[in-house]
Formats: structure tokens, C-alpha cells, sequence
């Protein structure tokens, strides 16, 4: 094993690596380094708690949702019960960092403090950008936000992934968004790509009242966003974290997390092009 390692962590051997055989050995490694020498899990670990918000079509209030499934699968392979807590996201936060829960959802590295991250994502959401069509019509990415109006739902800080200023301007609905978008009180809306669109489809018999038309909008990606599922930093949730690293690099490499993505639709599949 100790090859592996090697070959995995030396820098010059990467680079000279193309993206396919990196992603390769990156599995291999997260297998490798996520098995304890014991086994991957400790005999006294029968449960994980985890707390998440709901998530559209991904964690349901019932149980169900392809996170749901993937982490299901992840855990139950090593007889280890799946426990989900549905709690507002910041409650999630608190009760992770305390030890109430074992871990949570939608965590971002760099944005939360003292939780215990593994080294896979689970996915990736992109920042996107949904504004009027034409008014923009030469598209540079984040560069066209410069200086404009733009809108984030509060607490969200979408806006702290972008590299140019913006006159920031903070709603506590998305449709409130979409709204100031229409009346041009806002450039740009800023949210994932996915909840834009179950926006609008949701909320399509108010739009119509102030005959609003998507058509005339358009949602561009910005910037691509890991999202983690951060545990407890204590013994129990670090050895969760192994777990985790070492049965998402399986699910990868078998290909089973695939046919999740697309069996719930889910697409693109996030991996293993930005692997990165």
C-alpha cells in the first residue's frame, strides 16, 4: 500500500498525470487510507445522526432523496443505522459542533469552524446567475456582475465566491428575487441552478399576476461550489469521516453513485470531471 501512497501524494508524478488516471488514484488512495486497520468501522458505532434541512428531490421530509440513498448505502454496508434529524440549517450547524448530532449537510469548507471534514465532496452546486436576456449581451462570467445590482438570498453568501464588487443586495425569498429582477431592481439573482428553476415552477401562478415570462430570462453558471457532509470533530466522528471517504470512493469507483445521479435525474453527474 505504501507504493500507492507514495505515488498518490508526489507532486511531480501528478503533473505528469492526465485528469482520468488522477481520479483513478484518488479512489484508490481514499480506499486505501479510509480503512482503519481494524476494518472500517468500529464495532460500537451502530448509529450515525445527521442533520440536514430539506433539499428538494435530495433529502425529503419522509427519507427519501438521493443523498438519503447514497449515504444509506455508504453506511449500511458496514451495519451502521442512518438516523436523519430534518432541522433549519443553522440548527444543523449547532448541533454537529456540539455533539448532538454526528454530522450535517451542505457544509462548505472555509465557511464553518470546528467540524471534522472528509476528503470527499458529495457534490458540487454551481453559483448561478439568472437575469433578463439581451441586456447583457456580452456574458464574461462573474466580470458582468461588476458594480451591478445584485441580489443573494440571505445567508446564502454566494457572494463571497466572487472575485469582482457588487452592489449586494439580500432578499429572505427567492421570489422576492425573481420579483426585483422584473422590475429591474436587481442586474443579476444569484442561487444554484436547481433552486432557480423550482422557483419558477413553483411560484408560476403569482409570476404570471406581473406577467412575468422566463423566457425572457436566462441562468448562467459561475462559479462551482463543493458541498461536504461534516462530522463531529471527536473520535467518532472522525472515524465516521473514513467511513464515508472510503465507502463514496467505492460507490464511484463501481459506478452505483452514477446510476443514483441518474436514476433521481439528477445530471450532470459531478464526477469525475471536477474532481479536482
Amino acid at each position: 500500500m505504501y507504493w500507492l501512497v507514495w505515488l498518490c501524494l508526489s507532486t511531480e508524478v501528478l503533473l505528469s498525470m492526465n485528469v482520468r488516471v488522477r481520479w483513478f488514484l484518488a479512489v484508490l488512495l481514499a480506499l486505501c487510507l479510509g480503512v482503519p486497520s481494524s476494518g472500517w468501522a468500529s464495532s460500537d458505532i451502530k448509529k450515525i445522526v445527521l442533520a440536514t434541512d430539506t433539499i428538494d428531490g435530495l433529502v425529503e421530509k419522509d427519507g427519501s432523496g438521493l443523498y438519503v440513498d447514497m449515504l444509506t448505502k455508504i453506511f449500511a454496508a458496514q451495519s451502521i443505522e442512518l438516523n436523519i434529524m430534518i432541522v433549519p440549517q443553522s440548527r444543523a450547524y449547532w448541533w454537529t459542533a456540539n455533539g448532538n448530532a454526528d454530522a450535517m449537510l451542505s457544509a462548505r469548507q472555509n465557511e464553518v469552524e470546528g467540524l471534522y471534514f472528509p476528503v470527499w465532496h458529495y457534490d458540487i452546486t454551481f453559483v448561478s446567475a439568472m437575469f433578463k436576456k439581451g441586456r447583457f449581451k456580452n456574458w464574461q462570467g462573474e466580470y458582468s456582475l461588476q458594480n451591478r445590482s445584485v441580489g443573494t438570498l440571505r445567508g446564502s453568501n454566494y457572494n463571497n465566491y466572487l472575485y469582482v464588487p457588487i452592489d449586494l443586495q439580500q432578499v429572505t425569498q427567492r421570489i422576492e428575487g425573481v420579483k426585483m429582477l422584473k422590475l429591474d431592481r436587481l442586474d443579476f439573482f444569484l442561487d444554484s441552478r436547481k433552486a432557480l428553476q423550482q422557483t419558477l415552477i413553483a411560484n408560476a401562478a403569482e409570476l404570471s399576476t406581473i406577467n412575468f415570462d422566463p423566457q425572457q430570462y436566462q441562468i448562467e453558471n459561475i462559479v462551482p461550489i463543493k458541498q461536504y457532509i461534516a462530522f463531529t470533530d471527536n473520535a467518532k466522528g472522525r472515524e465516521l469521516a473514513q467511513i464515508f471517504d472510503a465507502g463514496f470512493a467505492k460507490l464511484l469507483a463501481s459506478g452505483e453513485l452514477e446510476a443514483l445521479f441518474i436514476a433521481y435525474n439528477y445530471l450532470p453527474f459531478p464526477f469525475p470531471q471536477n474532481i479536482d
